[in-house]
């Protein structure tokens, strides 16, 4: 079962009463009721934040309660998990630690990163095919990324070149431009937001790594807690992110390990529609991301870590992830440090 945690679903309460919603109607939802909701270790189905968003679309007849609510939302409603997004030093950062850990907060979707042509594409994904009943939550959560990227920075000028939503137009379609004040387009293929990549690079008033890695300690522990692997694909990632550190795992390896033959193995994960190759390769970007968001680590120590034996195969596979090499992706990070620094007084 699909779950959020006690404090995501907790804000999302007081957000909806916030907005003329009552709250012995939206505790109907909540199993346990609001002693349970005061257990900040306790988890709730998924299905909890779709109900109270809804009937309080319905009690308040304000169709726009999920940009409202996503408006309402700060760090603290993210527990630890918020603790870390105020300590990175660019939103890029914020967007890797948040997808990296989101699970921890709610397992309704995903956010994911994608750097297409010099834009940077802030997607929403929530794996189901009806827009229109995720509409609420998708509003809650563009709305709420907006919000932190502006709320994190101090920055209100930096554009958004376009925020695209699956659902269609509703009536309160006007809502969205007040709130993102960018052209907004309806009916569309993904749930994304398009920034320029100089906006995500842009280094933050207040960083603290310190205070970042040992977030990111309690962070991963709880991870591990959170959900045993049940799939073949989990449990082929999770084999795959342990052992990388001495060099590239092989198939033969993950199936000794998993107990089965090679063939069983290829089988399994082409049943789930994918493969070992695929997920290797997802596992070294999303492990790469955050290794050069933390800024600790060499280019050789981090082609080392991800299991490459030569810095060219790191390089090309660096490239075919972001459409630049390593090098010019950090000389491009340090440029905008040095240029925001300059601007500072």
């Amino acid at each position: 079962m699909k779950t959020v945690s006690a404090i995501y679903l907790h804000h999302i309460y007081d957000a909806c009463l916030e907005h003329g919603a009552l709250s012995h109607e939206l505790l109907n939802f909540i199993p346990g009721g609001k002693k349970a909701l005061m257990k900040t270790k306790a988890r709730f189905s998924t299905q909890c934040v779709f109900d109270i968003l809804s009937h309080s679309e319905k009690q308040t007849k304000k169709p726009e309660i999920g940009l409202l609510t996503g408006q309402s939302l700060r760090p603290s409603s993210l527990g630890d998990l918020g603790h870390a997004i105020m300590a990175c030093h660019s939103l890029r950062q914020v967007i890797l630690i948040n997808r990296r850990y989101q699970p921890l907060t709610q397992q309704v979707g995903r956010s994911n990163l994608k750097i297409m042509e010099g834009k940077a594409w802030l997607s929403w994904e929530c794996g189901l095919s009806d827009p229109e009943y995720y509409r609420n939550i998708t509003d809650t959560v563009m709305a709420n990324h907006v919000q932190f990227a502006r709320w994190l920075s101090w920055v209100h000028n930096k554009e958004v070149h376009g925020v695209y939503f699956r659902h269609a137009r509703p009536a309160y379609a006007d809502l969205y431009t007040k709130i993102f004040e960018c052209p907004i387009h309806f009916g569309q293929a993904q749930d994304a937001m398009v920034f320029d990549v100089e906006a995500i690079d842009l280094p933050l008033p207040q960083p603290n790594p310190k205070m970042l890695r040992e977030v990111c300690l309690r962070l991963d522990t709880a991870l591990l807690d959170l959900k045993e692997p049940s799939t073949c694909r989990e449990r082929l990632a999770k084999f795959i992110s342990s052992n990388l550190m001495f060099g590239t795992p092989t198939i033969k390896q993950a199936a000794q390990n998993f107990g089965m033959s090679e063939r069983s193995l290829r089988r399994s994960l082409s049943e789930e529609g994918t493969s070992f190759r695929s997920v290797l390769e997802k596992i070294r970007q999303e492990l790469c991301e955050n290794l050069m968001a933390e800024g600790d680590l060499s280019l050789a120590d981090i082609a080392e870590r991800l299991g490459y034996s030569e810095q060219s195969a790191f390089n090309r596979a660096f490239k075919s992830w972001h459409e630049q090499s390593p090098k010019a992706y950090l000389r491009a990070q340090k440029y905008f440090n040095e240029a925001f620094a300059q601007l500072a007084p």
